[in-house]
């Protein structure tokens, strides 16, 4: 059965609010892109980014996961997502310590 856009299902200990129609077993992975990136601290000579994506299944309250991209030699990047965030004007930010460029392709998975 399909949810509608606006449900809420449960992923392991997260909560997802449905903004595109997908089943509960689709909720935990998911394919989206890159839409912007921004870089949101340095300390130490290493950068922490922050990702939006087309769309996502993660959630703001203790979630975590990784992206992976494919690069076009076919070699794949792992990119963990250590927290997610709403900023003021509803954007949904990923925030991880790896860059992936705008207009990426990515398949994201929910770990908790």
């Amino acid at each position: 059965m399909r949810s509608m856009i606006g449900d809420r299902i449960d992923v392991g200990n997260c909560t997802v609010i449905m903004t595109i129609r997908i089943s509960q077993e689709e909720a935990a992975s998911f394919e989206a892109e890159v839409t912007d990136i921004r870089e949101v601290s340095r300390r130490d000579g290493r950068s922490l980014w922050q990702i939006a994506l087309s769309h996502t299944a993660f959630s703001v309250k203790d979630c975590s996961g990784v992206l992976i991209a494919t690069a076009r030699s076919g070699v794949q990047l792992e990119v963990s997502v250590e927290a997610v965030e709403v900023d003021a004007a509803g954007e949904v930010w990923h925030t991880t310590q790896k860059p992936l460029l705008a207009g990426t392709a990515v398949r994201g998975r929910v770990t908790r």
